[in-house]
């Protein structure tokens, strides 16, 4: 990291460019922090040449998002010689998970912050574009700093991004779009052995259905008309509440609020999956893919609704889920409306998870909620 050169901040305050990269959830958290940033005296500023300070939301999961971040984190620090900016800051995923092992080989950043710095975001920002040296995390599993009793998580004081809880809602829109994404849950207690998400993200941890509903009633009244419900396992909402149906009871509260026409849940795990999530699911046991084949064939042959739409993603070459043989071959003849494949395969100690996709989506099983008078539920 190289020495900042102390300056005089701007009578209007530093300009901060967020720039977000990944999933969904990580949208999520940039919003959060671009709220408390701009609580905090930053002016916020879309394009990156403009901005005093680029605050780089990395992605840390699949090598090709490491690369995009380390990547991304280059050309922002290009910006201090071609541009405004002062500072260039790490903060996200990759942040969490390499620390100080980052800040060592990327000195072109700034600094490296963590998770536990997003309460105090405008201070770290305005000590680092003073000139202020930020000394990085060391790494840590981040499932240790909650308790091991899922019902005695929900009053930790372990900060959790994306789950500011205040009088009014800690977050700025940085995307005008009709839809949002809005946060459920966040962490993982499962234990899949191709993702290393529960290492830097935790356990898992909802929040309070009032939280859920107040966010959500403040994006409707921001334009939103479409809601993503995100999290990194949203068929485990509730059980630290004590409720494991508090999904599907919020749901319909979600879609009587004015000017939500929809209400899309993403990140289900198959295994977890219940009939209150979804109208004739199809996501079966993954072994069983003859079984499922025959019942996606089953309902395509069926009416469908104009807001149904079905979508299936197979995932090869791990855990023997499905091999490109000729389960696979019946799959392709089947009229999905979207097919996403997911490409597992172990490289250092992980398995990285490469998607292609047309659309691109997020999980196996996505769900939409439609607002018609009766909820209508449809998998996609």
């Amino acid at each position: 990291m190289r020495p900042i050169e102390s300056k005089p901040e701007p009578e209007d305050g530093w300009s901060v460019a967020v720039v977000t990269l990944g999933c969904a959830r990580n949208e999520v958290d940039s919003e959060e922090l671009a709220g408390r940033l701009n609580a905090g005296g930053f002016r916020l500023v879309s394009d990156p040449e403009s901005a005093d300070t680029v605050l780089v939301n990395t992605c840390g999961f699949v090598e090709s998002a490491k690369k995009d971040s380390v990547d991304t984190l280059l050309q922002a620090a290009d910006l201090k010689t071609t541009g405004r900016a002062q500072a260039v800051v790490a903060v996200g995923c990759l942040a969490e998970r390499y620390g100080a092992e980052l800040a060592e080989s990327l000195p072109e950043a700034d600094a490296v912050l963590s998770f536990d710095d997003y309460p105090d975001i405008a201070a770290r920002l305005r000590s680092i574009v003073s000139g202020e040296t930020h000394h990085p995390h060391t790494p840590s599993d981040r499932r240790r700093l909650l308790p091991i009793s899922p019902a005695e998580r929900i009053d930790s004081t372990t900060v959790v991004p994306g789950h500011a809880s205040t009088a009014t809602v800690t977050r700025a829109r940085l995307e005008s779009g009709p839809m949002a994404p809005l946060k459920l849950a966040s962490g993982c207690d499962r234990r899949c052995t191709f993702c290393a998400i529960p290492m830097f993200r935790g356990s898992f941890v909802s929040r309070r259905p009032t939280e859920i509903l107040d966010e959500a009633r403040w994006l409707a009244g921001t334009g939103v008309r479409e809601l993503f419900l995100v999290s990194e396992n949203s068929t485990s909402y509730g059980k630290d509440l004590g409720d494991l149906r508090l999904l599907e009871t919020m749901l319909p509260e979600l879609t009587e609020i004015d000017g939500i026409d929809w209400v899309r849940v993403s990140y289900l795990q198959p295994a977890e999956v219940r009939p209150g999530h979804a109208s004739n699911p199809i996501m079966l046991r993954q072994h069983a893919i003859q079984k499922r084949v025959a019942r996606i064939q089953e309902l395509v042959q069926r009416p469908v609704l104009p807001q149904h739409m079905l979508k299936e993603q197979p995932r090869l070459g791990a855990h023997g889920f499905l091999q490109l043989r000729s389960p696979f071959g019946k799959l392709l003849r089947v009229r999905l409306h979207r097919i996403q494949v997911a490409n597992l395969q172990p490289l250092a100690g992980e398995v990285l998870r490469q998607r292609r996709a047309a659309p691109v989506g997020q999980h196996p099983l996505h769900l939409r909620f439609q607002h018609t008078g009766r909820p209508q539920f449809a998998a996609l």
